[in-house]
């Protein structure tokens, strides 16, 4: 015990070092500055573990395993770290060992790395713990980060080895095999996809603007690139414990990494080639990282056009000059390609002519240039012309691709232009507000307008106008929308202005404007809701919380991913997506969790007819069985009878506890919808409920989610397999942070609320009474569940509630709670507040149209927006009183 006391007081003192926050600029040590760690302000680590010297007798030599020492590899780091500092004044992080590999080998598990000596074992905690603390700290400070860790090989070919931790087997495969999402999955670039929509995993990994790529036409070759693909029967290191250890292939997090094997010969043999190759990689870092994660870096510089102060010109009229500056570090000159495209013709007789057409050159320590536009003379009237600017960087180059878009006007015509004052608004606001301008001014304009979007007239907003009009001399009209502010969860809704052709004007350029309209009441625990918009690669999150999943294979030349269609539902055409069974998926980011375990996760599916249906996989969290996962497949549960099983396998609970079981697989693929609901409270108890019934149930969940999986949905995480995908589409997927109570799933499979549910989504009891009024806003639970109001923040009325005249008539407008499916709403008319009150019309949430119940009455209804005219004339009865009454 004497002997071990002391080396528990180091591994002790060596885990608080860790934990504490350290100082960028500051040097760290373990136990005997064996290991070293220099804390960074960058999302850059570098690992150097092979590359050590030191032998202490206090460690026995290991007797098994590698031993082979990375020569100079610790130097490489150190130049790297340096060249960054010289170009940036900012830090990577840097850890490095300084024992030899016979005595420690950090990039293996601590078995074989220490073999048992406990000094041997701190360091290598100390190694982890510090690449860990560098890991923490660059995720605080930049949201990700990129580990490099750097080796050394002695293999024939000269040449970089990217370790990815694909192998040759994975790499010498087609770009068309390699687009299967399993293979992302292996990689050390896992979660990359999800920031990355849109980029096939082949070109993340050796396409264009890759880091080999990169590295490659930097003159230093590296695989695998372009150039260079695949290793084929090559030696090849694919990454090892490192790297795999502390990047997303341990926990999903936005932490990416390389192992980079160096080869001797101009690179790690002599301090001058150290210097050289660590320029080359800090130049090729800087377009990297603003590619994959829009960081600038600074080790080269950026280029951006910047902003001009208008963007409009016209022909005749004075030329633009636009400035293109860079940042970041300009120590080398730059020719910077760009295009000019739009519908303007550049060149004698077009439209304008440019002082530049293909580059513009930076000398070295030059930070801005410019390029300047001139319009040709008047000419023919035409309207408007877009002319679009785009810097086109090479591979060893960066700059912001963001086109910036110029208007041409042709300075005669009358041309009208639409642009969104507010691009993105609450439903709080009191309006959503457009600007329309014209180019002339003199005489009054009347512009037809056309209204779309997906938010509606009524029950999202208040009225659009069908055309306004300029005043004489007025050459800029501001028009404000009125929005209605409701209590229904919805999603994000947009409104688009679009203008109409008229015989004195032109539709210029921009010719439609649009507004988002952002809900603001989710409901209570909810974390993702995917309804099936699909944009790009993008299945966009309706929540709020904008956890967009990512559709795998990405848009490439040989695969795709899900498929975004429209199904008709009873409340009219609905959002979904297509997966083909062969290679499609869907990837959610990593989702915040309950802490106490309750979870529900809901939707809608359906199964195409034919094929094979044991084990398509449905939902995949985590590894099956494993703890903390969850996995949703269907399986052949009885080959002799054909029952087909959809099973919720869940951890900790028996697979086939909440198996919901039909008797054949064509009575599953009948292409028809069916409801899904996995809810799990935190006291572990289990429901699955299909089509809104509780179909098994089961107690005694002893563990919780793993924080550190990822949702996916058609697919099984699985090493590049071509088996187990899903061949149906989904639709409405719901993830809470709570369990649902049976009257919300039922709402969620119906979508009908009741009052229960109601009371559920606003995260209120189930217990309260109709007639409670928890805001004291003076209307009950139930007259806002009725009327679209909020129960939770106190409203002097419920949306839309107003008295008015029509023709000599009074009035009453209000927002009708279409989903609610327990209810009767009637209105009654009095000549007295005191009665007797008569009923004039009424509605049950199952009819189809309201019923008039005295002559006369009108009742129309647009979207929920309910308005009803008295059948009784003010000049008759001159005290008049409507209102509406609400019955469950």
């Amino acid at each position: 015990m004497r002997r071990l006391a002391p080396v528990l007081a180091w591994l002790f003192l060596a885990v608080l070092a860790t934990a504490q926050p350290n100082v960028p600029g500051q040097t760290y040590f373990g136990r005997n500055n064996y290991i070293e760690y220099r804390a960074g302000d960058l999302p850059l680590i570098l690992s150097a573990s092979h590359g050590g010297h030191l032998t202490p007798s206090e460690i026995p030599d290991r007797t098994w395993g590698s031993f082979a020492v990375d020569t100079n590899t610790r130097e490489l780091a150190i130049a790297v770290f340096d060249e960054i500092f010289a170009r940036t004044g900012r830090r990577p992080h840097l850890v490095i060992s300084h024992l030899r590999r016979i005595k420690l080998d950090p990039n293996r598990e601590i078995i074989e790395a220490a073999q048992g000596n406990p000094v041997a074992e701190q360091a290598w905690r100390e190694y982890h713990g510090f690449i860990s603390s560098a890991r923490a700290a660059a995720r605080s400070a930049h949201g990700f980060a990129h580990l490099v860790d750097i080796h050394g090989h002695g293999h024939a070919i000269a040449r970089l080895e990217l370790g990815y931790a694909l192998g040759n087997a994975e790499l010498n495969l087609s770009d068309a095999a390699l687009n299967h999402p399993g293979y992302a999955w292996m990689s050390t670039l896992r979660t990359l996809a999800l920031s990355r929509p849109g980029v096939p995993f082949p070109e993340l990994l050796r396409g264009h603007r890759s880091l080999g790529d990169l590295l490659t036409r930097r003159g230093v070759e590296a695989w695998p690139s372009p150039q260079f693909p695949s290793p084929g029967d090559n030696p090849f290191w694919n990454g090892g414990y490192i790297v795999r250890t502390h990047s997303c292939l341990h926990d999903n997090d936005v932490i990416h990494g390389v192992q980079i094997e160096t080869h001797w010969s101009g690179v790690r043999d002599s301090e001058s080639s150290r210097a050289a190759f660590a320029t080359r990689f800090a130049h090729a870092l800087q377009p990297y990282l603003w590619d994959n994660y829009g960081y600038d870096l600074g080790t080269l510089s950026v280029t951006r056009i910047e902003p001009p102060a208008t963007l409009t010109l016209a022909r005749g009229g004075p030329p633009l000059t636009l400035t293109l500056r860079r940042s970041g570090w300009l120590g080398l000159s730059t020719s910077m390609a760009f295009t000019l495209g739009g519908s303007a013709v550049r060149g004698s007789g077009g439209d304008y002519s440019s002082s530049l057409s293909v580059n513009v050159f930076f000398s070295a320590g030059q930070t801005t240039t410019s390029i300047t536009l001139s319009p040709a003379a008047t000419g023919p009237a035409f309207g408007d012309k877009t002319l679009t600017l785009t810097l086109a960087p090479s591979a060893t180059q960066t700059a912001d691709t963001t086109p910036l878009v110029l208007t041409l006007h042709d300075g005669l015509s009358q041309t009208v232009r639409a642009s969104a004052l507010t691009p993105s608004v609450f439903e709080s606001a009191p309006a959503a507000r457009f600007r329309l301008t014209r180019t002339h001014g003199a005489s009054p304009l009347t512009v037809p307008l056309v209204w779309s979007g997906s938010a509606l007239p009524g029950a999202d907003y208040h009225s659009a106008p069908a055309s306004v009009t300029f005043a004489a001399g007025q050459s800029s009209l501001d028009l404000d929308i009125p929005l209605v502010d409701d209590g229904r969860p919805a999603p994000d809704r947009s409104l688009t202005l679009a203008l109409g052709p008229g015989p004195a004007h032109f539709v210029g350029h921009p010719a439609s404007a649009t507004i988002r309209i952002r809900d603001d009441d989710r409901p209570a625990g909810l974390a993702v809701w995917l309804r099936g918009d699909l944009e790009g690669n993008l299945a966009l999150d309706s929540s709020g919380l904008d956890l967009h999943a990512t559709t795998l294979p990405a848009n490439g030349p040989a695969a795709s991913g899900p498929a975004a269609i429209t199904v008709p539902t009873p409340a009219g055409g609905a959002p979904a997506l297509a997966f083909d069974g062969i290679d499609d998926t869907l990837a959610l980011p990593k989702l915040p969790l309950d802490p106490d375990g309750a979870f529900t996760l809901a939707f809608f599916l359906r199964l195409d007819a034919g094929g094979e249906i044991a084990d398509q996989n449905i939902a995949t969290y985590g590894t099956r069985s494993a703890p903390g996962s969850l996995h949703l497949y269907l399986a052949t549960t009885n080959p002799a009878n054909g029952t087909v099983a959809l099973r919720s396998n869940l951890g900790g609970l028996a697979a086939n506890a909440l198996d919901v079981t039909r008797s054949s697989p064509a009575t599953w693929q009948n292409g028809a919808w069916l409801h899904y609901a996995l809810a799990v409270s935190a006291d572990g108890t289990a429901r699955v409920f299909t089509d809104g019934v509780l179909r098994r149930s089961a107690t005694g969940r002893s563990e919780t989610l793993s924080p550190d999986e990822l949702l996916w949905f058609g697919w099984r995480p699985a090493a590049g397999g071509g088996s187990g995908f899903l061949r149906g589409a989904l639709r409405d997927v719901r993830v809470y942070q709570r369990a649902l109570s049976p009257a919300e799933i039922a709402a969620l499979a119906s979508a009908r609320s009741t009052f229960a549910s109601w009371l559920g989504t606003h995260g209120l009891p189930p217990s309260l009474a109709a007639s409670a009024d928890p805001d004291g806003d003076g209307l009950s639970l139930l007259l806002e569940y009725a009327l679209a109001g909020t129960p939770r923040a106190p409203a002097a009325a419920p949306p839309r509630y107003a008295l008015g005249l029509a023709d000599g008539r009074l009035t009453l407008s209000f927002l009708r709670a279409t989903e609610a499916g327990d209810l009767t709403w009637t209105i009654e008319g009095a000549d007295s507040p005191a009665g007797p009150w008569h009923a004039l019309a009424r509605r049950a949430s199952a009819d189809p149209a309201w019923t008039p119940l005295v002559g006369g009455v009108a009742v129309a209804e647009l979207h929920g927006h309910v308005t009803v005219t008295d059948a009784t004339p003010l000049s008759l009865s001159p005290r008049r009183f409507l209102r509406v009454r609400v019955s469950q």
